[in-house]
């Protein structure tokens, strides 16, 4: 067995040889990061208790519509809105940012009047419309009314904001309201189109470019006279109650208009 003397002589006697070089080290990756296997106590009780929120907000949601539905048979504890109605939703989709703003003249707006609605085709693309005051409604959820058996389809495919005022359906079909106590008939007009703005069936589609009543004469007063203070609340031409109008137009207002 060799001692270390022997191992010096031999060193001094071979000089030439050296010993092996010792490997380099590994590199150590100071990249490494401890990674939980499981979630500590704190952050399971975090995440169960947002997931419960969650749930419950659902849950809630879910039982006020039922609730809802059984006791006043719609969903929404018997609200209407033009936004349950599915061709009102179809309709702002098929133009989100330009629905309401079409500009119809009076030929074209003639085209969507109530005697050319095929009540054996309901649905589909049909339309019926009216100007009120300049503004174009679509009216088709109401064909009973409005449609071609309607009793109220003269006011359709035109603008007669004047019949709507005075209830004189024969001679006051014009838009024309010269001739009319100003302050009672503003407080009229601004109160049908509260009940056109806020009706679940009917809605602005537009407006008509109506033609200049300058140089023509001036209607001649209405049969039924022009439109007296009434107490109560006015009726959209006789049917429900015309919420936000303090006068009748007439008594042409009472002849079961539907809405």
């Amino acid at each position: 067995m060799s001692t270390e003397n022997d191992l010096r002589q031999r060193k001094a006697a071979n000089p030439t040889e050296e010993t092996p070089a010792k490997p380099d080290p590994e590199p150590i990756d100071h990249s490494f990061k401890f990674v939980r296997d499981e979630p500590t106590k704190i952050e399971w009780e975090r995440d169960f208790n947002v997931l419960s929120i969650v749930k419950t907000f659902f849950a809630l949601i879910a039982l006020n519509l039922l609730l809802s539905y059984f006791i006043t048979g719609t969903v929404f504890w018997g609200s209407d809105s033009k936004f349950m109605n599915p061709r009102y939703l179809k309709y702002i989709a098929s133009d989100p940012f330009g629905h309401g703003t079409h500009v119809f003249t009076m030929d074209e707006l003639a085209q969507y009047s109530g005697r050319n609605y095929d009540l054996n085709h309901r649905g589909g693309d049909q339309q019926i419309l009216l100007s009120f005051n300049g503004t174009v409604y679509d009216v088709t959820d109401n064909p009973g009314s409005y449609g071609p058996l309607g009793g109220y389809v003269f006011f359709t495919g035109t603008d007669a904001t004047r019949a709507f005022v005075t209830g004189c359906f024969k001679s006051d079909l014009t838009h024309d309201l010269r001739g009319l106590d100003p302050t009672t008939t503003a407080e009229i007009v601004a109160g049908w189109t509260r009940f056109f703005r806020k009706s679940p069936k009917y809605w602005q589609v537009g407006t008509v470019i109506l033609p200049s009543v300058e140089g023509l004469p001036i209607p001649e007063p209405c049969v039924k006279g022009a439109p007296q203070p009434a107490r109560g609340g006015a009726r959209h031409l006789g049917g429900e109650a015309h919420h936000g109008n303090k006068h009748h137009g007439s008594k042409g207002h009472s002849g079961g208009h539907g809405n």
